[in-house]
């Protein structure tokens, strides 16, 4: 027994020895030190000395409270007496601390019978296990709130071992993949892949590279589903280590970037045909400069030779070709966005049947061409000119695609969207839009042609036969009108050309504008010419000369302002370029007005109205015309200016009306 009790107290564990009674006879040092006020402890009972609040509560003591019939530690004392086989187990008992503070403490704990002096006696022996119970709860925690976050996300996420196979994936990744778990778990995703095989070959060689470098591994995964929708992933791979540092798993995380992606690649389309917009507008100004000039000469070339048919015909198809070459411009500046445009309500129906008669002029005999309108009307805000030439445009584009016959066809409908809609970079809020839709059978195109379609000066057509302004022209022309074009194609399966542009509730306009009376184009005033271009200011002085009128030039604004202080008496009337060097006409202008606040200006530029200064030429009074310009134009325009009286007088010799 002597030794028994100095084993006992050399215990670094509590340990209790107890009777049949379950009376505590014989206790050791360390569960003297860990039961606190065990000295105070009359009561000789397990839970009293463990300071059980049960037991604290029964005034009977440990073992007779109902809440004893649950405890195991009670329990195992029983059993054990009763088939003489040791019992372990752990159990929670509520405690009283030295301040009456009542804390559970966990105990693992184990009971054993030992017969000492023929008597059986229980020997329990038990570990305060609360602190580690409390850290793994907080695991516990923390590993469920792990999981209810990868659980939920929205980023697919997925782990491997070393060889290569998941161990697990979230739901997110089940959606994606459109499989459960079972069939993705165990898996290579080189065999069970989630987009396509390609992707799943990407996302093994990013794994085994992770597990290669014991680094981080970044990859954009690119795929499209099978309705041709492009999807994007930014898929991030990292190695997980065990507590000794070894690499055990590599856990993916994937993020759809798709929305990004779309987004960058709209930002770049917008600045790049900005870009080129802004180019198309340059090339235009300076395209209109010649032509001024083209047909100033070949106007006044027409005079020369009245009488003489045959060499006046000549002058006339000079004439018709730079009118060609305007309408060019224009489509130019349509695409750059910087053209005056006259939007009126209008038909959408009316315009493509009106156009029924002169497109079948512009197609071959053997391709068959058929419409079929909306029965109800169509009502837009636009520039009819515009919109038939955007027809056109898709039109010829459809018979150029048509090499041995075929078939056009023109639909016209209403559509309605309920959410924005993005379609080729434009973005179409929610309402009702009027569609117009022009289909052929014709060669088609392969995706990456489809998608440089609408770029400024890119052709598919043999040299000589294409601009490649056509549809890039309706493009920046439909974008205008707030409406968007698309195109649907496959090789030998023809293209779909889808126009659409926004319902107007508006009124119907119409012009009620007075008759313009017969205005004169002869005159005697003085004028002063302001341009930078000698050509320019040559043919307006040859032109103003053959009225008429008496011409003085200057080539920039601070030339202009020179003649103006020696001839300011006699000049009446000035016409200016507005892009100049020095001085431009804007400047020169407002200069000269303070001088003679009356005097009539016409300016005129290769820009369009829409790249001037609106407010300034309204508080200036003047009028812009934009070039080229007819002679007759700006001769009535002059005569009305300056007082609709035209003074008799005779074109210089040589020249006729």
């Amino acid at each position: 027994m002597k030794n028994l009790n100095a084993i006992i107290d050399a215990m670094p564990m509590p340990m209790l020895l107890l009777n049949d009674r379950f009376e505590v006879i014989r206790t050791n040092a360390a569960l003297r030190s860990y039961c606190v006020g065990y000295d105070e402890t009359l009561d000789i009972r397990c839970g009293a000395i463990l300071r059980c609040t049960n037991a604290r509560r029964e005034t009977d003591g440990c073992g007779r409270s109902p809440a004893c019939q649950s405890c195991c530690l009670m329990r195992a004392l029983r059993e054990t007496a009763l088939s003489k086989h040791p019992r372990s187990g752990e159990t929670v008992i509520s405690t009283i601390g030295a301040e009456g503070r009542i804390t559970d403490a966990w105990l693992m704990f184990s009971v054993a019978m030992i017969t000492i002096n023929d008597t059986d006696l229980l020997l329990t022996s038990f570990m305060d296990i609360t602190a580690s119970k409390q850290i793994e709860k907080k695991l516990l925690t923390r590993e469920q709130e792990f999981r209810a976050l990868v659980e939920n996300s929205p980023d697919a996420i997925a782990r491997y071992d070393r060889l290569c196979r998941r161990t697990y994936v979230n739901p997110a990744l089940e959606r994606l993949a459109g499989k459960s778990a079972a069939l993705l778990v165990g898996k290579n995703p080189a065999d069970a892949f989630v987009a396509d095989p390609h992707v799943g070959r990407q996302v093994a060689d990013a794994v085994s590279e992770t597990f290669a470098k014991g680094a981080q591994v970044n990859v954009e995964l690119a795929w499209k589903d099978e309705g041709g929708k492009p999807h994007y992933y930014q898929s991030s791979f990292v190695p997980e280590c065990d507590e000794t540092g070894e690499m055990r798993s590599v856990l993916s995380i994937s993020r759809d970037i798709t929305s990004l992606r779309t987004t960058e690649a709209m930002l770049l389309h917008s600045q790049k045909m900005e870009s080129i917009g802004t180019l198309a507008g340059g090339l235009a100004h300076d395209f209109n400069n010649l032509l001024t000039v083209i047909g100033g000469y070949s106007e006044l070339l027409a005079f020369s030779l009245q009488g003489d048919e045959g060499k006046l015909s000549y002058a006339y198809e000079i004439t018709e070709t730079v009118k060609r070459g305007a309408e060019l411009t224009r489509g130019l500046l349509a695409f750059s966005g910087k053209h005056e445009t006259k939007k009126t309500r209008i038909d959408l129906n009316q315009i493509v049947s009106d156009l029924r008669k002169s497109i079948s002029r512009l197609l071959r005999t053997d391709i068959n061409l058929s419409f079929e309108l909306c029965p109800e009307p169509l009502p837009i805000f636009a520039d009819r000119v515009q919109i038939e030439q955007v027809l056109i445009n898709l039109m010829v584009n459809s018979r150029d695609a048509l090499c041995s016959g075929g078939a056009i066809d023109v639909y016209t409908s209403v559509v309605s969207l309920h959410k924005e809609t993005i379609s080729e970079g434009v973005t179409l809020h929610p309402g009702s839009y009027a569609v117009v839709e022009v289909t052929d059978n014709g060669e088609g195109m392969d995706e990456k042609t489809a998608a440089r379609i609408f770029e400024p000066f890119f052709t598919t057509k043999e040299i000589g036969k294409g601009t490649g302004l056509g549809l890039s022209i309706a493009f920046g022309i439909v974008g205008s009108h707030n409406g968007c074009i698309s195109v649907a194609s496959e090789p030998g399966k023809g293209s779909r050309f889808r126009i659409y542009l926004p319902l107007y509730p508006g009124e119907e306009t119409t012009d009620h504008s007075p008759v313009p009376e017969e205005i004169g184009i002869y005159g005697t005033e003085t004028v002063l010419v302001v341009d930078d271009d000698p050509t320019i200011q040559s043919l307006l002085r040859e032109l103003l000369e053959n009225f008429g009128y008496t011409v003085l030039t200057a080539s920039n604004g601070e030339e202009a302002l020179e003649v103006f202080e020696s001839h300011r008496d006699d000049i009446r009337i000035m016409v200016t370029d507005l892009i100049m060097p020095r001085l431009n006409g804007r400047e020169a202008i407002e200069l000269i007005r303070r001088e003679k606040p009356k005097l009539p200006v016409i300016l005129m530029s290769g820009h369009t109205y829409n790249c001037i200064d609106h407010e300034a030429i309204e508080q200036l009074n003047i009028v812009f015309m934009q070039k080229p310009v007819s002679h007759r134009r700006l001769l009535e325009t002059m005569r009305s200016k300056l007082g609709n009286s035209t003074p008799e007088y005779r074109m210089a010799e040589g020249s006729k009306q």
